[in-house]
């Protein structure tokens, strides 16, 4: 953020200090941000936010305004990791999982499989992963 400051970089400093907003009002909510993928969450919903907004203004033939949400959109990325679980890797842990679950005898649902990965200890405990993905490859194998 300094470095925005000084460079006089407004429209990076103002996607930092709503981004900063974003995780104040999070830490304040009954979840606060205590891991790193829901860090990435926020950010995520930023850009998703901007990317409407930038289609809205398409429509609307407002270039300046669209122009001004794919920068921000572009300088949110830079803090979005590079390098995230593929979903080659993805399907084979949770066919490992699921496989581990059968074994056992528990109850394979989906709820529980998804349960059984992102709790702590799990095969994707700590793993920058979209939860959604997550669910959408789970129930596509059950």
């Amino acid at each position: 953020m300094k470095a925005a400051m000084k460079a006089k970089d407004s429209s990076r400093l103002d996607v930092l200090r709503g981004l900063i907003s974003e995780v104040t009002n999070a830490a304040k909510s009954s979840k606060p941000i205590t891991t790193d993928s829901q860090m990435l969450n926020i950010i995520r919903k930023c850009v998703k936010r901007s990317e409407s907004a930038a289609e809205e203004f398409q429509n609307a033939k407002r270039e300046d305004l669209r122009a001004r949400e794919v920068a921000q959109i572009s300088v949110l990325q830079e803090y979005m990791p590079s390098k995230t679980l593929s979903e080659e890797d993805l399907t084979t842990i949770i066919q490992d999982a699921i496989g581990k679950m059968r074994t056992e005898g528990k109850d394979v649902n989906r709820g529980s499989v998804i349960k059984a990965l992102v709790a702590e200890g799990g095969s994707l405990d700590g793993q920058l992963v979209d939860k959604k993905d997550v669910a959408m490859l789970v129930q596509g194998m059950l």
